[in-house]
């Protein structure tokens, strides 16, 4: 997770409306993007989730974000050498940190998809505003209202009841899965900071199309590498290449569906953020998120009851009550 598509989705990476696009109402400019957003991203989602539902098991999370990554590291490159920039320079280091930071947090998440369903993954994951509202308070001082509590109260309770209904239903619910989870939300909170100063950083000449290009390819590239030593130390690049050796063409087509799908649907969600606003974006990533919940249980059956329902709509509720609480704050005041 935190990937550039991560932090835009959280409403981290703020952008104000383009004077081209200040005021436009729902268009077919808009629709066009959003369909492509929602789209590209349920795609990425089912084939995800498609790699650790496989019948003999997919257990090699550290593994596939190496391919994530060395992809990802792949198609920045060549982006920044098509924008005149030379491959190798750039370098800051922040981005060691963003790299880390980025690492543990798709690391984890990819983790946490061995112990939990894919779906009760993707709810706690809608906690994310939360972390990044406490992540004010406790680093800037920012006040939390009485209000934002609530809400936050009205997220976690339903997180909690989910939590209870998976356990109660279904083999692939561990707490190993939850912590991995929190882990992955404590990490892209982070990350999304780090990336937004590294975007932001001045006096070094550079336009911010050049400061983002650094960012997304170093990051790429250090993370690779470290989860490349991470795999041969623990023998799970061994696994992996006899994995890819003896996968069959669905599996490897279902690891490509997730890593290029995904990196797809970043470009029409920054125009999104560019050409309207942040709040525009927010309600596609927010409708995406349902699309996908919904699709999950379509394509994957599995257990949902009425405590799965109720206890969903009350954390949605609360996840959308903190997000629009963000999106009212006076300018200049969101991490």
């Amino acid at each position: 997770g935190a990937n550039w598509r991560e932090v835009v989705s959280a409403g981290e990476f703020r952008m104000g409306a383009s004077k081209g696009g200040a005021g436009k109402g729902f268009d077919l400019r808009f629709l066009y993007l959003a369909c492509q957003v929602i789209f590209m991203h349920t795609l990425s989602a089912n084939c995800h989730e498609r790699i650790f539902v496989a019948e003999d098991g997919f257990n090699l999370p550290i593994f596939l974000t190496l391919l994530e990554f060395t992809s990802h590291t792949c198609v920045t490159g060549v982006k920044r050498v098509v924008h005149g920039g030379k491959l190798w320079g750039g370098f800051v280091p922040l981005h060691f940190s963003c790299a880390l930071s980025m690492l543990g947090t798709h690391g984890a998440s990819n983790a946490a998809l061995v112990h939990l369903n894919y779906t009760t993954n993707t709810l706690f994951k809608s906690s994310k505003v939360f972390f990044v509202m406490v992540g004010g308070w406790f680093v800037h001082g920012r006040r939390v209202t009485a209000v934002q509590w609530v809400a936050a109260a009205c997220l976690f309770s339903g997180l909690a009841v989910f939590g209870l209904a998976d356990r109660m239903s279904s083999p692939r619910f561990t707490v190993v899965g939850v912590c991995l989870t929190v882990t992955s939300l404590l990490g892209g909170s982070y990350s999304g900071n780090l990336q937004q100063k590294a975007a932001q950083l001045t006096g070094d000449g550079k336009s911010k199309r050049q400061r983002k290009d650094d960012l997304l390819f170093w990051q790429y590239l250090i993370g690779a590498l470290v989860c490349l030593a991470v795999t041969f130390t623990t023998g799970e690049l061994d696994q992996g290449i006899v994995f890819l050796r003896t996968a069959s063409t669905t599996q490897l087509l279902n690891i490509a569906g997730f890593m290029w799908a995904g990196f797809a649907g970043i470009n029409p969600l920054l125009l999104l953020v560019q050409e309207y606003d942040a709040t525009s974006a927010t309600v596609v990533t927010s409708l995406r998120k349902v699309v996908t919940f919904t699709s999950s249980f379509l394509f994957f059956p599995k257990p949902f009851t009425l405590l799965h329902a109720g206890s969903a709509a009350l954390a949605v509720g609360g996840a959308y009550a903190l997000q629009r609480l963000r999106d009212c704050e006076p300018k200049g005041t969101k991490l």
